[in-house]
């Protein structure tokens, strides 16, 4: 069988896949995406089970700049075209219908390249060392139709065993044990299949093939979606006695609330999906208990989206108020080992504890029995399309990922969307919508050689009058600008920066949107400034040859062309220091590639691994103190879970460091010492306004003055 040939293959057609597709489409990147679905973004058809979104759809900030609007919008993809979801949507959290609805409008606004119905069943490598660029993978689908692909594991069974081509669960991250942690709401890609292992490869591989698709590049946009079941809870699991959150088909607990009827129902996972079951059973259900094998942290105190959302605080309310319901965080002596079905259709929990005492039952009475038990215990990447090794990370549930988003043990190969959360899990926002937007567009700018085109800017802070204050003040008003709109630095707090560094010749090179911990956009620049460099330098050496002839013609016909001794002086003096000119431009230029790879040789250990020991510093190198800056918003160190001060301004100067709310912070990289020097945190605003003069505009100015001259 022929296979199609494509630069670049994505699969998963949700959300990550839609806005990798955008950018390929923007710039002329032969792409194509597979999607098992009949359309884009079929997870939205059955989760969450409430059929609404926990992420924020504000239609209404009082501005008309549209990168600070994205700061309160966390369902819509970047474009150029105004494609925004609060078109389609009035609600602050609105329903998965209109995920549905935008995502496929955004697909057909943009012509994005995407062939339907197309499950994959099977990627394997054709270039076994990923050295070479051409023809590194190739994909066996199946081409199915919706009838075969439907909801769940209740419908769809054997023909979505893969599973993959419909983009995974994009806002699993953060639920821990606790099922959906994002319900959807920021996420985006969730497949709706239970567990793949029972299909062999072998027969995935070889029965259902239909097309045969080969490419350089493969970016896999499937998210989380094989589930996470509980070691102790697999013989009930597999028995089909109990259930995962992810197993039960569309609108099944909308449909069904009323056989939950006075019924006890025992939910085993703190998370989201707990939550969000718990809440709505309990009209119908007599009893309600979430059981957790750890403290789940709340997103309004720890402001992780992926962390457990207000929007369920009810549930809460009766249990602390006493209404049948309970939260029972089994911690410290506590481990839940099983439920255990009794004779008459009924389940009991058992546990035991660290002592390792043996096991001991609940005390056996009503509140231990339970008529049905649902695992609502998360999600993780799902590997079995694959025929070769992927390493994996926190504890096996995300791909481990180089800087640039690759696959650490497969070259080529790239994962977009839930799986990029790995790098930042708990601390923000890369496994939801409003996060991995932009780690998707860092990636392709980075992959393809676009950010030196687009993530730019200079800012002549000196030239040949000395310190321009002017340029200086441009340069401040751009970073208070920046602090007080971009969407990106706010949505993926503490994880995307800017980034900048006086080059030699003056200038001031300041780059947006990079990862904290990330210099290939100086491996970049450095590899941009080699390639203008060669080419100056040939072009200057025939330039020379070409002097050179000239002069050896001017001199043999010297007496006969030019009798004027003096003038051909003059012409010659004018051609010599014209060549000094140049030769001076290209020493500057030499020390100024001379400065980036000294600064990416002092910084690239100590950002990518931060924690990791810094080697003395080289002697034989030119110590050259070149600070580079980097600007983001963080939160406060500290986790407040005094519900009383959540959300107070609360520091004062000095200790900016433990404030509750988002604020900036600059820190200060020298690559002398190859280690940070200064952070400094400035106040935070209620309101995360960031203008105020003397809290931010005259530090800021004071600050990096301090540094550069």
């Amino acid at each position: 069988m022929e296979a199609q040939y494509y630069e670049n293959i994505i699969i998963g057609a949700g959300p990550a896949g839609l806005q990798a597709a955008y950018y390929f489409q923007k710039y002329e990147i032969d792409y194509i995406v597979l999607e098992k679905s009949d359309k884009c973004g079929s997870f939205f058809e059955t989760f969450p089970h409430s059929g609404k979104l926990i992420s924020i759809n504000k239609r209404h900030t009082g501005s008309k700049n549209k990168d600070f609007n994205l700061r309160h919008d966390w369902n819509s993809l970047l474009n150029d075209k105004n494609l925004n979801f609060n078109k389609f949507s009035d609600e602050y959290y609105p329903s998965s219908g209109n995920m549905v609805e935008y995502l496929n409008s955004y697909y057909e606004n943009n012509n994005l390249n995407i062939e339907f119905n197309s499950t994959v069943v099977k990627v394997e490598k054709i270039n076994e060392n990923g050295e070479q660029l051409k023809l590194n993978y190739r994909i066996t689908i199946s081409n199915n139709t919706t009838e075969n692909n439907t909801a769940g594991e209740g419908a769809g069974g054997l023909a979505c065993a893969a599973g993959e081509g419909a983009g995974g669960l994009a806002c699993a991250a953060g639920e821990g044990e606790g099922g959906l942690a994002c319900a959807a709401g920021e996420g985006a890609e969730l497949n709706e299949i239970e567990s793949v292992e029972r299909v062999p490869l072998s027969v995935r591989g070889l029965a259902c093939a239909a097309k045969l698709y080969e490419c350089d590049r493969l970016f896999i946009a499937i998210g989380m979606s094989a589930h996470v079941i509980p070691e102790n809870y697999s013989a009930l699991h597999a028995s089909g006695d109990i259930k995962h959150y992810g197993q039960y088909p569309k609108k099944y607990f909308i449909d069904n609330l009323s056989n939950y009827t006075n019924k006890r129902v025992l939910l085993v996972g703190g998370g989201n999906s707990s939550y969000e079951l718990a809440n709505m059973l309990n009209n119908t259900a007599c009893s309600i208990l979430i059981m957790s094998k750890t403290k789940k942290k709340w997103a309004m105190a720890s402001h992780y989206s992926g962390d457990i959302r207000s929007v369920y605080l009810p549930y809460i309310d009766t249990f602390l108020l006493k209404s049948l319901n309970a939260l029972d965080e089994l911690q410290l002596q506590w481990r839940p080992i099983c439920v255990e079905k009794t004779e008459n259709n009924k389940y009991i929990t058992i546990v035991k504890t660290h002592e390792d005492k043996g096991i001991m039952n609940y005390p056996v009475d009503e509140n231990n029995i339970f008529d049905e038990v649902i695992l609502c215990t998360g999600w993780k990447f799902n590997k079995s399309i694959f025929t070769f090794p992927i390493e994996m990370m926190r504890s096996d549930k995300y791909p481990a990922l180089g800087l640039n988003y690759g696959s650490i043990n497969n070259k080529n190969l790239f994962f977009i969307g839930a799986a990029m959360h790995g790098f930042d899990y708990g601390k923000s926002s890369g496994g939801f919508i409003h996060g991995f937007r932009y780690l998707i567009k860092s990636c392709i700018h980075q992959l393809f050689g676009l950010s030196t085109k687009n993530s730019f800017k200079k800012f002549d802070i000196i030239n040949k009058n000395g310190f321009n204050y002017l340029e200086y003040t441009k340069f401040i008003n751009f970073i208070i600008e920046r602090i007080n709109t971009a969407s990106s630095l706010y949505q993926m707090f503490g994880v995307l920066s800017d980034k900048f560094y006086m080059m030699a010749n003056g200038d001031l090179l300041y780059l947006k949107d990079v990862h904290i911990n990330n210099m290939i956009d100086i491996d970049n620049r450095i590899k941009e400034m080699e390639k203008n460099r060669q080419t100056k330098k040939e072009g200057a050496n025939a330039e020379k040859d070409k002097k050179k002839d000239d002069k050896e013609k001017d001199d043999k016909d010297k007496d006969d062309k030019d009798k004027d001794e003096g003038k051909e002086k003059d012409t010659d003096e004018g051609k010599d220091a014209a060549e000094a000119k140049d030769d001076a431009k290209d020493a500057a230029a030499e020390a100024q590639l001379k400065m980036l790879k000294l600064m990416e040789k002092k910084t690239k250990k100590i950002l990518i691994t931060p924690d990791a020991p810094v080697e003395p510093a080289n002697e034989e190198l030119p110590k050259l103190n070149i600070m580079l800056f980097t600007l983001t918003l963080e939160y406060g160190s500290q986790y407040n879970s005094d519900i009383d001060k959540l959300g107070l301004a609360t520091t004062n100067m000095g200790n900016e460091s433990k404030s509750n709310l988002i604020h900036p912070v600059l820190k200060v990289f020298s690559t002398v010492l190859g280690k940070y020097i200064d952070i400094i945190h400035f106040d935070e605003d209620i309101f995360a306004n960031f203008n105020n003069d003397i809290k931010y505009r005259n530090k800021l100015e004071k600050i990096i003055k301090s540094y550069i001259l």
